[in-house]
């Protein structure tokens, strides 16, 4: 795929995956928009990204409001006057168990990594199609399968699996490509948050016994199945043996996790 003048929608590309992606994307000579929630971050990141200042657009906004999303492609088309790629990468975790979580905290999961999605898709599928692109959806093992303490995110994750075969039978007669990622373990950045039951912001946990993919062979993967238009990927290989397992041996998997969750639950009670 020759990328020079394409016009690349990253959401919650500030930092982490989404930032790594946009990096390799303007190396190639993409016109990429970055977008996150928090200004003063996106600034920065432009910031770092200096050299490329030409082939980039900033749009503070969050995708789980439904008029920022419809600016965010607005302003794209006004800018750019087309969209080649949206990869709708936004997304936020939290922990917690069900009975613990303030129900506003599950919606706000739900709403930025499941709505959010959706709703920025909706607004953006009039000129995808328009231009035969992309639209690439970062999912996670997490939504294989639900996951103690993480029902939130699991739930958001697995729907968007929905989403994306809904998307690729409405979407047939079209030549859009949908495709979706399902990540692993992943390296994060050191600003990198989380939402704790209550709703407050608290540092994502440490996964030091845990090997992690770098976010450069991340985001090179990512643009890889844009580039060959695959369908879907599953991330490094505890994810896939973790895939695997869900669709072979379902039951012995939930196992794996009930064992997990166990051992998290004798830890809280030590301390």
């Amino acid at each position: 795929m020759n990328w020079e003048k394409k016009v690349v929608i990253i959401t919650g590309s500030s930092m982490g995956i989404g930032k790594s992606i946009a990096e390799h994307l303007l190396h190639k000579g993409a016109v990429v928009i970055l977008n996150a929630t928090n200004a003063e971050r996106l600034e920065s990141t432009r910031n770092e990204l200096i050299k490329f200042e030409k082939n980039i657009t900033l749009i503070a906004g969050d995708v789980a409001d439904t008029d920022d999303c419809r600016t965010i492609i607005n302003t794209t088309i006004c800018l750019h006057g087309k969209i080649d790629i949206l990869i709708n990468n936004a997304g936020i975790s939290s922990e917690g168990s069900l009975k613990a979580t303030d129900p506003a905290v599950f919606k706000r999961i739900v709403d930025v990594n499941l709505v959010g999605a959706a709703t920025i898709t909706h607004f953006a599928l009039p000129h995808i199609i328009k231009s035969k692109g992309s639209i690439l959806f970062i999912g996670s093992v997490a939504g294989l399968h639900g996951i103690g303490n993480h029902s939130a995110y699991c739930c958001s994750k697995m729907a968007l699996s929905a989403l994306v075969q809904s998307l690729r039978i409405e979407l047939a007669e079209t030549d859009v490509h949908i495709a979706i990622a399902y990540l692993g373990f992943t390296e994060n950045s050191k600003e990198k948050t989380i939402l704790n039951a209550s709703g407050n912001r608290i540092p994502q946990p440490s996964r030091k016994n845990i090997k992690q993919m770098p976010l450069p062979v991340v985001a090179n993967k990512l643009i890889n199945m844009l580039e060959q238009k695959k369908q879907k990927m599953i991330f490094s290989g505890l994810g896939k043996w973790m895939y695997f397992l869900y669709k072979i041996r379902p039951q012995f998997l939930h196992s794996i996790y009930m064992w997990i969750y166990s051992k998290q639950q004798q830890k809280v009670e030590l301390h």
